[in-house]
């Protein structure tokens, strides 16, 4: 098939693009250079976002997700013969619906793609779902963002219908001053999922040790007002070496003024902080579950038990020790080299393609 064009329907309206809108910005301008139209459907509440990234070079449309038949209708007016819908952040039976309701409209040599960002469920109904979904819904296809969230997605659906596509990260937004020298005492964590992050332990972990009269724990999150009721009713009060920051749209600015970055998640689909935060020359501590476990080929992450506050709180302490040694400059240097090598953006582009082949030379 000669792909003509590549619609991405994305339920998606965050304040900040982050890596996800630059991702798409990227394959985007690849599928352009390679003469393949691009359009996005994005839902009604994104309109007047200040995203980082300028898509309107592209065909956007903004729908309400809601209202199925203005929704379908919308992305119909978009689909062409030898096209591909690539969805994010939309519901499988969402995703069934939508396929189903343009294939009756007949146009030749449509595929569809779910994107899965998180691990999925694997109750009984999601599997009625997804396997009714591969019969009736014949040209679909599943792609994963990690090994962990591949695996789940296997037991989903058919396996020659789900592909592997590790994350990237958008490597121009991290500006680092090449003379950070670490001399601050900040250690930076990301809370909006304030349990599933497990900013609870790193908490505990500093709070039950000599660091809290020492170091500052930025804890950033979407949700300030909770992050600050949960802290007050667990110690009393927010603890003098938390700081509640909402989110930053510079984020360079966050990983330059700290010198470790914590991730004790309980869960999580791959970790893209753990990867920019290596980049930027940050001591990185991370939980060693699925998902995240996928970065253990990155060099000088330190790797923690799940839910061990007393691995995290010695691995805080190890790290504070190191933070201002010379092997530190020696380690974001290696860092940067094989982040740029495996994880960055350009990468991820010629992954994305190369399925995108794959898809449209399979005869459904």
């Amino acid at each position: 098939m000669n792909l003509k064009r590549v619609i991405y329907v994305c339920n998606f309206a965050a304040n900040y693009g982050g890596n996800f809108l630059s991702s798409l910005y990227n394959v985007a301008k690849k599928l352009s250079e390679k003469q393949v139209e691009v359009s996005f459907v994005f839902p009604d509440n994104a309109i007047g976002k200040n995203w980082e990234v300028n898509l309107e070079q592209f065909n956007v449309k903004y729908v309400d997700f809601n209202n199925s038949v203005f929704f379908l209708n919308t992305v119909k007016k978009l689909v062409t013969d030898n096209c591909i819908i690539h969805t994010h952040f939309l519901n499988e039976k969402s995703f069934l619906k939508l396929g189903l309701g343009i294939n009756k409209f007949g146009f030749k040599n449509v595929n569809f793609v779910y994107h899965e960002h998180m691990v999925p469920s694997i109750e009984l109904k999601y599997k009625i779902i997804g396997y009714s979904g591969d019969i009736i819904l014949r040209n679909s296809y599943y792609i994963g963002v990690s090994p962990a969230v591949k695996k789940e997605l296997e037991k989903l659906h058919f396996n020659n219908r789900t592909f592997l596509l590790t994350n990237g990260i958008d490597i121009k937004r991290l500006n680092f001053e090449e003379n950070k020298t670490h001399k601050n005492n900040n250690i930076l964590i990301f809370a909006s999922a304030y349990y599933r992050k497990g900013t609870d332990l790193a908490v505990e972990a500093i709070n039950s040790c000599r660091l809290r009269d020492k170091v500052q724990l930025i804890l950033v999150t979407h949700n300030p007002v909770e992050a600050q009721s949960i802290l007050e009713k667990h110690y009393g009060l927010v603890p003098k070496f938390v700081k509640i920051v909402p989110p930053y749209k510079n984020i360079a600015l966050l990983y330059q003024n700290s010198f470790l970055f914590l991730s004790p998640s309980r869960s999580e689909a791959f970790g893209y902080a753990n990867l920019e935060s290596a980049y930027s020359g940050n001591q990185v501590i991370a939980s060693n579950i699925p998902g995240q476990s996928t970065l253990k080929n990155v060099p000088y992450i330190t790797w923690i038990s799940k839910n061990s506050v007393s691995e995290l709180q010695k691995a805080i302490m190890d790290a504070y020790k190191n933070k201002d040694s010379d092997n530190i400059k020696q380690q974001k240097l290696e860092n940067n080299k094989f982040i740029t090598a495996n994880y960055s953006l350009d990468n991820w582009t010629i992954k994305l393609l190369e399925i995108y082949k794959k898809i449209s030379n399979i005869k459904n």
